[in-house]
Order: structure tokens, then sequence, then C-alpha cells
């Protein structure tokens, strides 16, 4: 059999599994021009007006193992950020004396040190969360108890390692 009818033959299965899923528990709704509130009425809803739209967010506890993968993004977009401020920084070296005191002074002031700071804590955030993804990649690792002692050697090290980076490098 040709790899696009498998393609197929699964395509049309799935959407078959979805209609009948769709059908039992919920609105199936194809765009097909038909009413969808005459269909919805005929099908079984339990409690669609009283449940609340997000319940997830009223009862959902943080967990270490999310907060840290949050973080994780977070520290790539930061450093993203950072670095595009040191590419302004040596465009202005190109541009000019006059333009690169000023770029130079804003990276050297109180503020500058303070998000290069900050931009080396999520460097090594960032690595140290990455080689965790890697472990957890080889199938290790993945216990609750294991999860929760890596984010917090994570987020530990990368304080240690960025007082070091500070004050010995």
């Amino acid at each position: 059999m040709p790899k696009r009818q498998i393609r197929a033959d699964f395509a049309l299965a799935a959407r078959d599994f979805a209609a009948e899923h769709y059908m039992e528990y919920g609105p199936y709704r194809t765009g097909s021009g038909t009413d969808s509130n005459e269909r919805a009425k005929t099908m079984p809803d339990v409690n669609r007006g009283n449940r609340p739209l997000s319940p997830h967010l009223t009862i959902y506890r943080p967990q270490l193992t999310s907060m840290t993968s949050i973080l994780t993004r977070l520290t790539g977009n930061a450093l993203l950020l950072v670095a595009l401020m040191i590419v302004w920084w040596f465009l202005a070296a190109s541009i000019g004396p006059e333009y690169f005191a000023f770029a130079d002074w804003l990276i050297t002031s109180w503020f500058g040190d303070l998000v290069m700071t900050l931009s080396l804590w999520a460097l090594w955030y960032h690595s140290l969360a990455g080689l965790r993804h890697l472990y957890w990649d080889t199938g290790r690792g993945l216990e609750l108890e294991t999860a929760e002692t890596l984010g917090w050697a994570v987020i530990a090290g990368s304080f240690v390692l960025t007082l070091v980076t500070l004050f010995f490098v």
C-alpha cells in the first residue's frame, strides 16, 4: 500500500473518530451551513452555562517543573533581547564616536550593569535547564522527586555560577 494511501486512510479514520467523539460529548460543527444551534440543542451538554471558562486557573497549584519550564522560555526570550542590545552597541561603534558614547554610557550605567548581570544569570539558568532537558530526553530523571530535585539544582546552580562568574572571572 503506498504511503499516500496510508496517510489518507489514517486521516479518514481520525476524522471519523473526532466526529464520533464530538457527537457524543459536545457540539460537532462542520461549518457545512447547517444550523449549529439546532444541532447543539439535540446533543448532550451537561451544565453548559454553569461551567467556569478556565477552572484550571482556580484549582491548579503551580508546580516547580512547570514554573521552571516557563522561566526557561522567558530567559530564552530575554537573552534574545539582550543579544540585540549588544549588537546595537557594536553597531553604534561603527556609526560614530558620538553615538557610541551614548550607547556605551547606557550599557555601562547602573541600568546596563543590572541588565548584563541579569542576562548572565539568565544565560546560566537557560543553559542548565537545557542540560536538564537533555538528561530527560534520555528517559532518566522523570520521576516526580527527581524532577523536583533537578529543578532546584538548576535554580541554585544558576545563582552559584552567576556569582562565580561575576567575582572570579
